[in-house]
């Protein structure tokens, strides 16, 4: 089982014509093969940011997920309004939990901010 959870900054102009494309894209990716769970929420401390939870059966269960038409439309015309992003990978079957390397479940353009303190695990940046 693999969990992702994502951060990710948006231009004030793009946020809200994102954020309606997310709260339909979490009803089709609920529905993909191999998803556990899947859910977005927006910080109550941070404007403009959307905030993604995930887990999946395997990576192949993501992979496959990733080659859906919902989420082929996500990459080509919502991806690049991201300004910033940031993503963990959990293991939820393992003692260590978080894995320090991390293949890109979100290839094709993402970019990876600063360091953010929600994103370090015991003294690493995984931002």
């Amino acid at each position: 089982m693999i969990a992702l959870s994502v951060s990710m900054t948006l231009a004030p102009e793009d946020f809200a014509e994102v954020r309606e494309f997310t709260a339909s894209l979490a009803e089709l990716n609920r529905k993909d093969a191999g998803c556990v769970e899947y859910w977005w929420a927006e910080p109550l401390e941070t404007s403009n940011t959307l905030r993604l939870f995930e887990v999946w059966e395997s990576m192949e269960a993501i992979q496959d997920h990733l080659a859906q038409s919902h989420e082929l439309k996500w990459k080509s015309e919502y991806q690049p309004l991201v300004r910033d992003i940031g993503v963990v990978r959990y293991d939820p079957t393992t003692k260590d939990s978080v894995t320090h390397s991390l293949p890109d479940p979100y290839p094709g353009g993402r970019r990876s901010g600063p360091c953010r303190a929600s994103w370090k695990v015991g003294g690493n940046c995984h931002g």
